[in-house]
């Protein structure tokens, strides 16, 4: 793999592991639990470019997954944090969907069993 190539992913992983850590943070202003929960994406192998967009996935153990697309730009553009007006909303959009099914449920998520249970993809 050349030099340009191995930065790619270097600055994809990078802003990667920033968006993962935006979210827990916005999440914790939503609910301690939700902070902890799981965060998802597909890996990929060095041996080809980063994808074209990662989706990423929110699976708290109490509610349902939320699902929300990143461009392989916006990934790149983290690399040194979450700053961009759009990747800012996208992690906040998480916080904000889970703070309309607390709302809407009157603080009782529970996640479904996996069949039934719901996904939101913003």
């Amino acid at each position: 793999m050349g030099r340009e190539a191995e930065r790619s992913h270097e600055l994809y992983e990078l802003g990667l592991a920033y968006i993962r850590t935006a979210i827990r943070a916005s999440l914790a202003e939503v609910d301690a639990e939700m902070a902890a929960a799981g965060i998802l994406h597909p890996s990929w192998s060095r041996r080809f470019p980063p994808p074209d967009t990662v989706a990423v996935s929110v699976m708290p153990a109490r509610a349902p997954v939320v699902t929300v697309e990143f461009t392989g730009r916006e990934l790149q553009e983290c690399w040194r944090g979450v700053e961009s007006a759009e990747a800012c909303r996208k992690v906040r959009s998480f916080a904000l969907e889970y703070q309309r099914l607390l709302a809407e449920s009157g603080r009782s998520l529970r996640r479904q069993p996996e069949a039934a249970a719901p996904r939101h993809s913003l």
